[in-house]
C-alpha cells in the first residue's frame, strides 16, 4: 500500500460551497485516474487531511476487492 500512496500525483478537487469535494486521484505514471468513494472534506485540515487518507484506503480496498469477484 505504501508505493500505491508514493505513486499519487495528484487529488482532484471541486470548489463547492464553503468546502472543496474530492473527486479522484491521478497516478503519477501515466493518465490512470481512480475516483474516490467519499468526497467531501470537513473540519480542520488535520482532520480532512486524515478522510484524505482513509478514503484513499477505502476506494483501494474497494477497487481491489471488486476486481476479484467473478
Amino acid at each position: 500500500m505504501s508505493k500505491i500512496f508514493q505513486s499519487i500525483d495528484k487529488l482532484t478537487l471541486k470548489e463547492s460551497g464553503e468546502r472543496p469535494t474530492m473527486l479522484d486521484m491521478v497516478s503519477c505514471v501515466g493518465t490512470e485516474t481512480v475516483p474516490l468513494i467519499e468526497k467531501k472534506l470537513l473540519g480542520k485540515v488535520e482532520v480532512y487531511m486524515q478522510d484524505v487518507v482513509d478514503t484513499m484506503r477505502k476506494t483501494l480496498n474497494t477497487v481491489g476487492s471488486s476486481s476479484f469477484k467473478a
